[in-house]
């Protein structure tokens, strides 16, 4: 029986894009660390929410992968604040095959965040975090180390403002008139 794997996972965003508030996909560009104290095969990762588009590895050493990887992915949206609502994106990663009893993430935060220069037309970026939880499929009766990168956007007030509610007043005053 083999000792479970601790793979600390670090991730920066390079560029985020595409963002469509009605299905609630996106795109992301980011650098993906994963790490491990000894010699470990923590490359037979997928994302549970969406599909990596582009994986180039930069990093292949016994103890350390680290990949460019641009995905399409999507996360549920929430409207009940529209039109000055706030939304999480995130991006799950989960191992193929190994179960947590094998293979557990922990988050890197050192090595993770988001680049400065990222401009998000419409939205703010309020922030991140890097988690990490328990999955559990009952079917299988099997459970699952997954790492959760979110990041936290929100709508610019004032064009939330004049794109909403503008049109309605100048509407209202034409009939006034």
């Amino acid at each position: 029986v083999s000792a479970q794997e601790e793979v600390q996972v670090g991730l920066y965003i390079l560029n985020l894009g595409k963002f469509d508030i009605a299905t609630g996909s996106f795109t992301a560009d980011f650098y993906l660390s994963l790490k491990c104290e000894t010699n470990c095969s923590p490359e037979n990762f997928e994302f549970m929410n969406g599909r990596a588009s582009t994986v180039e590895k930069i990093i292949d050493e016994p103890n350390e992968k680290f990949y460019r990887i641009q995905a399409n992915l999507n996360s549920p949206i929430d409207l009940k604040g529209f039109p000055f609502d706030s939304q999480k994106m995130q991006i799950i990663l989960e191992d193929k095959e190994k179960t947590s009893e094998d293979l557990v993430y922990t988050a890197n935060v050192e090595e993770s965040g988001i680049d400065k220069s990222i401009v998000f037309t419409g939205w703010n970026i309020d922030g991140w975090n890097a988690s990490v939880q328990e999955h559990n499929y009952e079917v299988y009766k099997e459970s699952y180390s997954q790492y959760v990168f979110t990041v936290d956007i929100s709508r610019i007030v004032l064009n939330a403002f004049l794109k909403t509610f503008l049109p309605v007043i100048f509407i209202m005053l034409v009939v006034l008139f």
